[in-house]
């Protein structure tokens, strides 16, 4: 039998979601999750929903029927590393809580970052970068649809590349100031 142009279109967008799975270190939730996954592609959607909650640490959804809008939040640990990273790095460099955030290059980068993944639909959703990390839970991405929303892959594919790109500024901003740290010892010494 063969595949019309929407059933191959789907069938590559589960494969593609496996991908996005095993790229991100998620290779033993994906073995275990789709043990015996065929690709049929009447389940495409519901391997995209079944793969969303791997890009992250933590997601909650939350349906509200008077209005059709359902909310999205978001959590992972990189992303609070990420801004209390931020933080460290504003205080050397005298940016007081006071300033704009965006003065941190780190920060003004990442919000573009995000911005540029998840700002992919004007018209039927919207997101909300929220980088507080005094309060716990309070250090994610709030992301809300209408009932027209049809754009379940690029939201998985944007949150696989956010907490992705989160988790690898973490790592280098934390580098960066570590060796700023053995430098400003050996000055001192």
């Amino acid at each position: 039998m063969a595949l019309d142009y929407d059933e191959l279109e789907r069938t590559l967008l589960m494969v593609y979601a496996a991908k996005l799975m095993v790229d991100n270190g998620k290779e033993e939730e994906f073995r275990q999750h789709f043990s015996g996954w065929t690709l049929d592609c009447d389940d495409t959607y519901s391997v995209i929903w079944e793969a969303l909650p791997y890009a992250c640490d933590e997601m909650f959804t939350k349906y509200y029927e008077n209005s059709e809008m359902e909310r999205f939040w978001f959590f992972d640990h990189s992303m609070t590393d990420f801004y209390k990273l931020c933080r460290v790095y504003n205080e050397r460099h005298g940016i007081g809580p006071d300033k704009d955030p965006n003065l941190n290059p780190y920060y003004k980068a990442a919000a573009a970052f995000v911005n540029e993944e998840l700002g992919f639909d004007a018209y039927t959703c919207d997101y909300a970068l929220q980088t507080d990390v005094t309060r716990k839970g309070r250090c994610r991405i709030l992301f809300v649809h209408d009932c027209y929303f049809d754009g379940l892959f690029e939201l998985m594919r944007a949150v696989y590349a956010v907490f992705g790109y989160y988790r690898q500024k973490a790592e280098e901003l934390r580098a960066l100031l570590d060796a700023g740290e053995n430098i400003e010892a050996k000055e001192a010494a």
